[in-house]
């Protein structure tokens, strides 16, 4: 059973809201890779503190712009697939139960650290129970199919605001999740991937039939990857617009955590 199941949920959820509370919600779990130089931590976004003796806090190598007021939550690791924030889980997961937000967009205001990108996933499921993962990654340019995977991962670029046009490195990131899951089954397994995966042969008709598709029933995790820097994670029935409808302004997420 998932954690807001027969519960009436608001057109806006906030999961995370880091702000002046130098503490994250219970309801996410870090996992740290190994090593000296992974870690995850709430932090003051203006300081960057100088590696010193057996210190492994990030500094970036280049200036960063426009740093928010108040605590947010840090994540580096010299393998950004080992380190990771997570809230839920899938229903085959043991740490944790899967989330039931049945809203369709998801918020985030994200910040890489140094020239690195982002990537975030978040898992889906249809309307008939049928899982999947869908992975957002800034720095990946053609979309991926991994349907073996369990559950089948859809990975797809991440199109962030232009450098140029930004007075800060902080960025603001939407997305619709409800029309990504036609995209289990058009986009062909292997489609944008490495050679290996490209090779196998093509579905059967079972693990097809298993793949998610047609309406979107329930978010059951959101994974934020290494290496960035995280102020807020939110849902919402219809994007910006719920939030402008609610208060306008950024203090409609506060009140909805």
């Amino acid at each position: 059973m998932s954690l807001l199941a027969g519960t009436v949920q608001p057109p806006l959820l906030t999961l995370l809201s880091t702000g002046s509370t130098p503490a994250l919600s219970p309801v996410w779990h870090a996992h740290v890779g190994r090593g000296p130089h992974s870690l995850i931590e709430v932090v003051d976004d203006a300081v960057y503190p100088r590696e010193t003796g057996n210190s492994s806090t990030h500094v970036p190598k280049h200036t960063q712009r426009g740093s928010v007021a108040g605590h947010v939550a840090h994540l580096q690791s010299p393998r950004i697939g080992d380190t990771y924030l997570q809230a839920g889980g899938s229903s085959s997961s043991k740490e944790a139960r899967p989330l039931g937000v049945e809203l369709a967009w998801l918020g985030l205001q994200i910040k890489p650290l140094g020239a690195r990108g982002l990537s975030v996933e978040v898992g889906v499921v249809d309307a008939r129970g049928r899982e999947g993962a869908i992975r957002l990654s800034s720095w990946l340019e053609h979309p991926a199919l991994r349907a073996s995977a369990t559950p089948p991962l859809l990975h797809l670029p991440l199109a962030l605001p232009d450098d140029a046009a930004r007075l800060t490195d902080w960025a603001e990131v939407c997305v619709h999740l409800a029309p990504l899951l036609a995209l289990f089954r058009t986009l062909p397994s292997g489609a944008g991937d490495d050679e290996r995966e490209a090779k196998k042969p093509r579905l059967a008709s079972a693990a097809f039939a298993a793949l998610p598709e047609g309406r979107l029933a329930s978010v059951s995790y959101v994974r934020v990857y290494a290496n960035c820097r995280v102020r807020r994670v939110w849902f919402a029935r219809d994007g910006r617009r719920t939030l402008d409808a609610v208060a306008g302004d950024e203090w409609a997420l506060v009140a909805a955590a």
